[in-house]
């Protein structure tokens, strides 16, 4: 009856409404747009605080609101946030006065106008971490360079990067035809008499960053290549310096040095990166396993303890990285040899990692989970095993909320317990990148909403619990904050934060992280240096076994390592079939233990195709920067 009609609807109604509320929830983590903008919040209250307080120290110090110096002793916090900066404007916020973007524009202006450099060249031969000062300043050098670049081609940005210029050095003091004969310098723009483009600003701190890479070139110089921890700004290395450095510290050089080369033409840097790789694969034990400590001068191991964290990390990162930036089939092959070792001799079912003595993989020595291992996650999407890296990320969130929100630096995994000394947690970024590889990696899948809820959660704990009235302070222990906030919290975790947040965001897309979250851009080839670029635009295919130096390069430049012999060659191509036998043993064995190849979800390096009952060596299909993003498996089946 029609005296029934309204009521009729107020049911459709309600039934509706609750048909849709688990939808509208689902999706109020897929498009978070209102909890981007706590990110937001975030850079603003650090940056202002470290601005007010610390600056030109290195560090901020949140509780005592002053500043420290201890890597560069010129800003190094505004070197490491102008990146995040970035990462954080959109089109939406480019004409935000207070915005992002203007504070990026802001500090490029005041690298460009006095270089960062510029108190090393006054102040007093200081000593510096060559590791330190490479991911950081020169990483962020080229990191700003690299976003100058891709950016130059965009006019509202380059309009509004000339409007904030101008108004912030009253370029208008002289007349638009002068300033077009006026004399190109730093000292010139300071005075108002032009206004540099992007691509000028550009080519100035490339200088600054090719500079910073001669004052770091001669900590290389060691008979392995592996380079010394420290150099001084003027004197190079002390003569009473340690020859012991950390893995990390030896082999974290190849995308900042590789880059350096390519846009500048200095070879000299990407021979010193590729040598000190190429001696710390080659210083593996037989079971494919590194140390974490190492005597640059003998290539023997102080510290035998084989691990994925401390003091090694960064290596694995940073020969996949560097061989997807560089399309360089051997630093892939030197990556899956090692991550496959570490998966079969470090890994746990419940995702967690040990050590162990790199000669007797069955001799735990550290049964412990550290914050620097929850970077592993990410290096494992980029390589393609999306899988396993959400069981480690899965293991490692439920750590960091037993310890309310915090991965701590070491926890006694076989007693249950922290580490006296090692309980504290540092604002560390390594599970917030992790979390964006995988947000990015599911992002159109329900799974999404999982890695960034574990975001939300994240960035809960640091707004609600280690926020103070001068920044972000750590936790010396999970009850007690600490007076100290790194570069690295604005540098790191604050972006990964807003890109596991923000998924389409434009830094999602052609880019590689330094291992300081530095973006250099994947279309390096567009602005390498004029007269190398034949070299690297048209690169010569190259055989199966060669030297682990790209042939053109070779041919035009001289050899990456000291000497071009045959017998060198030689040496290399047979440390090649090594590698290739064992890998060929692994890929047999996990052939074996499945009854179907297509549901093994093993790498592939590019040189094996694991398929049913054992491995051929008809390649896969080459890992595109298409696939790369799309973050296809690399699922080890017949039909690749």
């Amino acid at each position: 009856p029609p005296c029934l009609f309204p009521f009729l609807w107020l049911c459709l109604v309600y039934c509706m409404l609750f048909l849709l509320f688990p939808l509208v929830c689902l999706a109020s983590f897929i498009e978070p747009t209102p909890i981007v903008h706590s990110v937001h919040g975030t850079l603003t209250h650090g940056l202002s605080s470290y601005l007010v307080h610390a600056y030109p120290a290195d560090d901020l110090r949140p509780l005592s609101c002053s500043g420290t110096s201890t890597w560069f002793g010129n800003g190094l916090t505004l070197i490491d946030v102008s990146t995040t900066a970035a990462v954080l404007s959109n089109k939406t916020t480019v004409v935000d006065e207070q915005g992002a973007f203007a504070s990026f524009v802001t500090i490029v202006q005041s690298f460009f106008l006095s270089s960062p450099l510029g108190p090393l060249d006054a102040g007093p031969d200081r000593s510096l971490s060559v590791f330190e000062v490479n991911i950081r300043v020169l990483g962020g050098l080229l990191g700003i360079v690299s976003i100058l670049r891709e950016w130059q081609h965009d006019e509202e940005r380059v309009r509004h990067w000339q409007q904030r210029w101008q108004a912030h050095l009253a370029v208008r003091s002289v007349d638009a035809e002068a300033r077009q004969f006026a004399p190109r310098s730093r000292q010139a723009a300071a005075a108002g008499e032009w206004l540099p483009q992007m691509d000028e600003v550009a080519d100035a701190l490339l200088d600054d960053a090719h500079r910073l890479g001669l004052i770091l070139l001669p900590a290389f110089d060691t008979r392995t290549g592996i380079p010394y921890g420290t150099v001084h700004v003027r004197s190079g290395v002390a003569e009473d310096e340690t020859p012991v450095t950390a893995v990390a510290n030896g082999g974290t050089f190849l995308l900042e040095f590789g880059l350096l080369s390519r846009w500048t033409g200095d070879m000299r840097f990407e021979r010193a990166a590729r040598r000190a790789a190429e001696a710390l694969v080659a210083s593996r034990s037989a079971f494919d396993l590194l140390g974490n400590h190492i005597n640059t001068s003998s290539g023997t191991y102080t510290v035998a303890d084989a691990g994925i964290g401390h003091a090694v990390d960064s290596f694995y990162e940073y020969l996949l990285k560097a061989a997807i930036l560089f399309d360089d089939d051997q630093l892939w092959d030197w990556y899956s040899v090692l991550a496959d070792a570490a998966e079969v001799h470090l890994g746990r079912a419940k995702g967690y990692y040990m050590e162990v003595h790199m000669d007797k993989p069955g001799a735990v020595t550290w049964p412990a989970l550290g914050a620097l291992q929850a970077f592993w996650p990410a290096v494992l999407v980029l390589a393609g095993d999306v899988e396993r890296a959400a069981v480690v990320a899965r293991a490692n969130h439920a750590a960091w909320l037993e310890y309310g929100g915090g991965l701590p630096e070491r926890f006694n995994l076989a007693k249950g317990e922290l580490y006296a000394g090692f309980e504290g947690y540092w604002l560390r970024p390594e599970h917030a990148e992790s979390l964006q590889a995988l947000a990015l990696a599911d992002r159109h899948t329900p799974r999404v909403a999982e890695w960034q809820t574990m975001c939300l959660d994240m960035l809960h704990t640091i707004e609600a619990d280690l926020r103070v009235p001068c920044g972000y302070a750590s936790r010396s222990d999970p009850h007690t904050l600490a007076d100290r906030m790194d570069s690295f919290f604005l540098a790191e975790t604050v972006k990964y934060l807003q890109l596991c947040l923000d998924l389409d965001n434009e830094f999602h897309g052609d880019w590689i992280y330094n291992t300081e979250a530095h973006p250099l851009t994947l279309h390096w080839r567009r602005y390498v240096h004029p007269e190398f670029r034949p070299i690297f635009e048209n690169p010569r295919p190259r055989p199966g076994h060669v030297c682990p130096v790209p042939d053109a390069a070779l041919d035009a430049l001289g050899p990456f390592i000291n000497s071009s012999t045959t017998e060198q060659c030689t040496t290399f191509l047979r440390d090649d079939e090594v590698i290739a036998k064992g890998r060929q043993a692994r890929c047999e064995r996990a052939a074996a233990s499945c009854s179907d190849a297509s549901s093994c979800h093993v790498r592939c390096p590019p040189s094996l195709h694991l398929v049913t009952g054992g491995c051929t060596t008809t390649p896969p299909t080459p890992l595109t920067t298409n696939t790369l993003h799309q973050h296809v498996h690399w699922h080890c089946a017949t039909d690749q």
